[in-house]
């Protein structure tokens, strides 16, 4: 009974691994945005994004990736605050998204907008990082996000 048991426990957890792994809706942006300030600007060109800075300004703490948006105007906000949190003039990156692989927004919120989920996927090579705007229902729209966790190749591409 209990090696069924263990078996039946098994054979879920794969079909689910295998559900999200065929069913990863892939979104691409032409541009994408991150609002800072020049000095910062200037050690990301010369380190590149960093973890370690991570959450500083966004709040996220522990979830490792980057925060961009698909819209200009918000990126400007977001240089605009971090001018007023750190001093010095705003300045706003833009990257050439086009082979960052992004989880849909809609596909992001069927896992519950779970980021360790999305982050197991990452891991397995399926995605770089999620769109956090479900266009279909409008939920979490506020800031056309995305977050890249695949920080080794957005600075690639930076």
């Amino acid at each position: 009974m209990k090696d069924l048991k263990q078996f039946i426990k098994k054979t879920i957890r794969e079909t689910i691994r295998e559900f999200l792994n065929e069913n990863v809706k892939v979104t691409n942006f032409d541009i994408l945005y991150h609002g800072t300030t020049l000095e910062r600007y200037n050690k990301i060109k010369t380190n590149g994004f960093s973890i370690e800075a991570e959450g500083e300004k966004s709040g996220y703490g522990s979830t490792l990736g980057i925060s961009l948006t698909s819209n200009y105007e918000i990126a400007k906000e977001h240089a605009e605050w971090a001018v007023e949190k750190f001093g010095g003039d705003e300045y706003i990156i833009s990257i050439n998204s086009n082979n960052l692989k992004i989880m849909n927004g809609s596909n992001f919120a069927e896992i519950d907008s779970d980021y360790k989920k999305a982050y197991s996927l990452y891991q397995k090579g399926l995605i770089d990082g999620v769109e956090l705007c479900d266009k279909e229902t409008g939920d979490g729209c506020e800031e056309f996000e995305i977050f890249i966790f695949n920080v080794k190749k957005l600075n690639q591409i930076i």
